[in-house]
């Protein structure tokens, strides 16, 4: 019983922090897809509590660690991978599959946004970082162009958020 109210508190607090928001669902967010989704969810959890049963509490966070990379992707799925807030934060985990993606940024105030690679191989093309923005050169939206050369897991980390902000991906490549 103890096991269960610790985990069940974990999958709380590993929930809390995934900022992904949009207006509405995306067309690949099927109720088909969200069906085979949790019957994902339940092995973890359930690989969890064994991992727990077993007093191992390393292979238990490691599998809430890899259920939180999944249901970051799972909402970036189904909300589409766009990110809202007012503040600096740190975004993600995000999961992106190989491919080159258009990165926009819109603010009408200052914005500096860099990734951290946690598995994977991606990054902004070309030098530096993803945004370095200043105030009124991104009301209409800057782009720049995000490549993954093998499927990548990353944070966005961002800093001198002076107004809100949208951050949207869009794949340009399948």
């Amino acid at each position: 019983m103890f096991y269960r109210l610790v985990f069940a508190l974990a999958v709380i607090i590993l929930l809390i922090p995934l900022p992904l928001a949009a207006q509405d669902l995306v067309e690949d967010c099927t109720t088909d897809m969200l069906a085979e989704q949790l019957t994902r969810f339940d092995q973890l959890l359930a690989d969890a509590s064994a991992a727990l049963e077993e007093d191992d509490p390393i292979a238990a966070l490691d599998t809430l660690t890899l259920l939180r990379a999944h249901l970051a992707t799972l909402d970036a799925t189904c909300w589409g991978f766009v990110f809202e807030d007012d503040a600096a934060t740190v975004l993600g985990p995000v999961y992106l599959p190989v491919g080159l993606y258009r990165v926009t940024v819109t603010t009408p105030g200052f914005f500096i946004a860099d990734t951290e690679t946690l598995s994977g191989t991606c990054g902004p093309a070309g030098w530096g970082g993803l945004f370095n923005i200043t105030r009124d050169r991104a009301t209409t939206g800057a782009e720049t162009v995000f490549r993954v050369e093998e499927p990548c897991t990353f944070l966005i980390l961002t800093s001198n958020v002076s107004e809100p902000y949208t951050l949207s991906f869009e794949a340009l490549t399948p």
